[in-house]
């Protein structure tokens, strides 16, 4: 038996009953009226009707059976109960909209909330900010915003129990120890006068203290200190030209005279060329001149005492020698000074021809081109010393090879020999050139 639900009777005015509504096995549900004050009781069955376990949400019941910790009983719709189960921590239970389950979630600050957090319950009591903003405790419960300013301030405490401001640091007041050189400091705080700073390294600094008169402060090289000294004139420590006005000549003449007009310094440079010079004063002109005079600049020579035979044709006509007729006897290497001094060949060749040859000639080349040429023994049986004069200008100061060639215009010569093919004087007869390079 199984009750289901008991009540007072009032309408029999009679408070001395009551009913206990029950139904048995068989589901069939029944009316037991019962008399407490004679004990007993009446039993009629209201209906008979078959019921459902476990009893749905219209007869009064959940139409649930079985239930897990922290489950939520939930209408689902009219008639029909439901269950929203519990889910890990920090989720709360939502709306879904009407007519529709809750759940459980995650708050959306964005849509789930409204109004202001206040600082006491963890917020900031703002909603709105500037850019660069900065939120400061303005009351021990509530929040307030220091507004951003213009560049170059700093945040100051305004003491104890006051808001801080924006504001420019007081270097008397508001810094303490020694700004190191890595911040653009000193790192040290006395100075004598006259001291001067230097990098004594690429991290610290250094001091060089004031010394005596007339001294200044000399470079003493890349990563060297820099010490106070005297001005030495005769070194790399000074550069320019010294102004007349200053006790100097104004002039950066190394070579030459410097000379007066009577109210200022003047000078005169020696020539570039300048071997052999002299300085020329005149009544008509206070300014002096270099004049020049013939100097010989370098000489050079070469000689051969031996026999030559020469064989190859150099002919005696009228056209110019070829650097490819004739035997060449000896050359010489030569390099002038001066691109605008004369250079003076001395030619002489002791030549002897054979019997039944040809006139014989001698010719002077510089490189391949002809300086002169001239004949110089006749044919059959001569024998000669030929001679060869020439000046030319030396042009440029290139390298030359002065080169002598001989030949007969048909047989045979010979030089430093005699007409037979034997050498002349037992060996002493000697053939010369000589060059001479002259100023004029």
């Amino acid at each position: 038996m199984t009750y289901i639900n008991t009540r007072i009777i009032n309408n029999t005015k009679n408070t001395n009953e009551f009913n206990l509504l029950y139904y048995d096995n068989n589901t069939n549900i029944n009316n037991r009226i019962i008399n407490k004050k004679k004990q007993t009781y009446k039993q009629e069955t209201l209906f008979s009707a078959y019921i459902t376990y476990p009893i749905l949400p219209i007869y009064g019941g959940t139409g649930i059976t079985t239930y897990n910790i922290g489950d939520l009983i939930v209408a689902t719709n009219s008639t029909t109960l439901s269950i929203i189960k519990a889910v890990e921590i920090g989720y709360v239970l939502t709306s879904n909209g009407i007519n529709n389950i809750p759940k459980y979630n995650k708050i959306d600050l964005e849509t789930m909330t409204s109004g202001i957090l206040p600082a006491k319950n963890g917020g900031t009591d703002n909603s709105l900010y500037s850019i660069g903003d900065i939120l400061c405790a303005n009351t021990t419960l509530t929040l307030t915003t220091l507004s951003n300013t213009s560049s170059y301030n700093v945040l100051l405490s305004n003491g104890i129990n006051q808001m801080p401001y924006y504001g420019k640091i007081n270097l008397e007041t508001c810094v303490s120890g020694i700004l190191p050189i890595s911040n653009g400091g000193l790192n040290f705080t006395t100075c004598s006068i006259g001291d001067l700073l230097f990098a004594d390294s690429t991290t610290s600094l250094s001091k060089i203290s004031n010394t005596s008169n007339n001294k200044t402060l000399v470079s003493q090289g890349i990563n060297t200190n820099p010490i106070y000294d005297i001005i030495d004139l005769s070194s790399a420590m000074v550069s320019g030209i010294l102004q007349i006005t200053n006790g100097g000549t104004g002039s950066s003449l190394t070579a030459g005279v410097i000379y007066s007009t009577g109210t200022e310094l003047n000078s005169a440079s020696f020539p570039n060329d300048a071997y052999s010079y002299l300085l020329q004063l005149n009544s008509t002109s206070t300014i002096p001149r270099f004049v020049g005079c013939n100097v010989m600049l370098q000489y050079a020579s070469i000689s051969s005492s031996a026999l030559i035979t020469c064989s190859t044709v150099l002919p005696n006509d009228n056209t110019i020698p070829l650097i490819t007729e004739g035997t060449q006897i000896f050359s010489l290497s030569f390099t002038p000074l001066l691109s605008t001094s004369m250079l003076y060949y001395k030619l002489q060749i002791n030549i002897a021809t054979a019997s039944g040859a040809g006139v014989a000639s001698m010719s002077l080349f510089s490189g391949a081109s002809i300086i002169g040429a001239t004949n110089c023994c006749y044919n059959n049986a001569k024998y000669n010393s030929g001679k060869l004069l020439s000046i030319n200008a030396s042009a440029n100061t290139l390298a030359r090879t002065i080169s002598v060639r001989v030949g007969p215009s048909s047989g045979t010569c010979y030089i430093n020999g005699i007409t037979s093919g034997t050498r002349a004087f037992g060996g002493t007869s000697i053939s010369t050139l000589e060059i001479i390079e002259l100023l004029y």
